[in-house]
């Protein structure tokens, strides 16, 4: 039997529901109501004095009852210590100390102790570290400074040069400066006066600001930051260091925003340089690194930098030598925005060596070799102009993506690589790595503006789609030409394996026993066999459809009539050694397997 009545059970639990939260509203309005009427009441019925002052706050408010006051004075009480404190903290952060306090000369000249101190006993009650009053005064000053700030965590303000002799250390100190009269109106800092002393190392978390630093051509250096995390550097600026100028190991979750450097490096050290130091500079944001006029080392960033980004390097008229590397960028899912590297007449070397990099905009110019290597990675490369010779390492087995990219001569193997509108005055392609498996290893070029075209191995392959090619030296060893412009005239167009689609070949076609197959492709001039051996092996194995056609074929190799084709219509062919009365070559009249060939042109006996 069906019950006659529906139940609508999630319509009841709603209106059940409904009904609850109307009575819990109900009841919280009665209780505010007692609330208010017994705190009319109270305020209106005169109270004793005691009992007033108990609901009374400092400021004048009146609490409805006394437990009120006491936690709203609580809750100012609390909020007014936290703001003391905040304020504290920010007055304490920005309280500078003027190493002039501690005895420094701003002027950027010597002096010793000798000039303030009679005695190295009196020297020595002030700078313990002191041993002969011959010492320069700022050495001594400027460390105890440092020392101080990262005792008390004050910041040093430099105001000023400071000469210094000695190397000058700085843990957990932040340092700025403010701008000084010395020169060309620069930025405050050092000028170095010794041989053998790197000027200033920062280490912990250091927060520079604006620093210059003069090397005045000693075999010194200028700034180091060691190991340093969480930190910031603002503007460093080095200047003729006959070493490095600013270098960087292992910085870790940090902020760089301007490194400068100038006439800096030697055969041993980078101008600029970030290091892995046995370990990893990673996750930190270098905004810009300039590098001018440096000697044989400019800039050096380790093939183990981790996830950084570098927006902008720049580095113009570096002298190099034609042995060492002039600059080595590198690093793993790493990218790079604008890069420019130019070196002046004498051979520059050019790395870029780690895994997967990418570079925006990478321009090289002038008279360099430009290696890369990302054993097994991907460099991606867009926007750029390179000059020189650009390459890959020896063995290397990684993978270059180039896009919109000029290449003034790109050689190598490139196995995998793919090139895609770019403009190459120079393309010599290397050997793949199998050859029975080179349609896969093969290099990639769509929509490129060839010039030139050379093999340097007997192994090249390559796939060409929609490019046009001015000139080529030599054909590949294996090719595919989809879509492709070719040159007029040829030099060398001998080949093994060839592809055409929808290509037109201006000129002859050598086959050095190789095979070619065309799709609606052209030939103007002739196939031409130069396998001049007495008994070639596979002449000329071809593949021509329909719609193909070629000018006139002519076949070195040949003595007799092919009893194995394919052939085309129109096919004709010379034989090797025509003799008397026999005939000068064989014409195909219907295409085939061999198809339907007849000789023609009897010689006379």
């Amino acid at each position: 039997m069906k019950w006659p009545y529906v139940f609508q059970a999630t319509q009841y639990m709603k209106e059940f529901y409904t009904q609850l939260v109307g009575l819990f509203k109900n009841v919280g309005d009665d209780m505010q109501e007692q609330k208010d009427r017994v705190d009319t009441l109270i305020q209106g019925t005169p109270q004793p004095s005691e009992v007033v002052d108990m609901r009374l706050g400092r400021d004048g408010q009146t609490y409805p009852v006394a437990r009120d006051m006491v936690l709203g004075e609580i809750g100012k009480t609390e909020a007014a210590q936290a703001a003391v404190n905040e304020d504290t903290a920010a007055q304490l952060a920005d309280i500078a100390i003027n190493p002039a306090s501690f005895g420094a000369v701003n002027d950027g000249q010597v002096h010793t102790l000798s000039e303030f101190y009679s005695t190295l006993s009196a020297a020595q009650a002030i700078y313990p570290a002191a041993t002969s009053l011959d010492n320069n005064i700022n050495d001594l000053a400027l460390q105890k400074s440092f020392d101080y700030c990262h005792n008390s965590h004050f910041r040093c303000l430099l105001i000023g040069l400071y000469y210094v002799t000695a190397s000058l250390n700085a843990y957990d100190v932040p340092i700025d400066s403010v701008r000084n009269d010395y020169g060309d109106g620069s930025d405050s800092g050092f000028i170095c006066g010794a041989d053998g002393i790197t000027v200033l190392t920062v280490s912990g978390t250091a927060i520079t600001g604006k620093l210059v630093l003069f090397g005045n051509n000693h075999i010194s250096n200028g700034f180091l930051s060691d190991g340093c995390l969480l930190a910031k550097h603002g503007k460093i600026r080095a200047y003729k260091f006959d070493g490095f100028g600013v270098k960087i190991n292992r910085i870790n979750d940090s902020i760089i925003e301007d490194i400068s450097v100038e006439q800096c490096g030697n055969e041993n050290e980078y101008a600029i340089s970030i290091n892995d130091a046995g370990d990893t500079t990673n996750t930190s944001h270098f905004l810009r690194i300039q590098a001018e006029d440096c000697k044989y080392k400019a800039i050096f960033i380790s093939p183990n930098t981790l996830c950084c980004k570098f927006d902008c390097i720049h580095s113009e008229g570096a002298l190099g030598d034609g042995v060492n590397v002039t600059w080595q960028l590198g690093g793993d899912s790493v990218s790079y925005d604008v890069v420019r590297l130019q070196g002046d007449d004498a051979l520059c070397k050019a790395n870029l060596f780690g895994g997967t990099m990418s570079f925006k905009s990478l321009r090289i110019e002038g008279n360099i070799e430009t290696v890369w290597q990302t054993s097994g990675s991907k460099l991606s490369i867009e926007s750029s102009s390179i000059q020189g010779n650009f390459h890959q390492a020896l063995g290397d087995f990684g993978v270059l993506k180039a896009t919109g990219t000029s290449f003034q001569e790109l050689t190598g193997d490139q196995k995998k690589s793919k090139y895609d509108t770019c403009t190459i005055d120079k393309l010599t392609c290397g050997l793949v790595n199998s050859v029975t498996d080179w349609y896969e290893d093969a290099p990639i070029f769509e929509n490129c503006e060839i010039h030139d075209l050379d093999s340097a191995s007997t192994q090249s392959a390559g796939i060409f789609k929609n490019c046009a090619f001015t000139y080529w030296t030599k054909l590949l060893y294996a090719m595919i030409l989809d879509h492709c412009k070719t040159p007029v005239l040829a030099a060398d167009a001998t080949y093994k394996k060839l592809i055409l689609i929808k290509t037109t070949i201006n000129g002859d076609l050598h086959s050095g026993g190789g095979v070619l197959e065309m799709y609606n492709s052209r030939v103007t001039g002739s196939l031409l066999n130069t396998d001049l051996s007495d008994n070639p092996v596979n002449p000329i194995k071809r593949f021509i459809n329909d719609r193909s056609s070629v000018g006139q074929t002519v076949s070195s190799a040949f003595n007799q009539l092919p009893t194995a084709g394919p052939y085309f219509t129109g096919e004709k062919s010379y034989y090797l050694n025509p003799s008397s009365g026999g005939f000068i070559g064989f014409v195909v009249i219907a295409g085939g397997d061999p198809g339907t060939i007849k000789e023609f042109g009897q010689i006379s006996a």
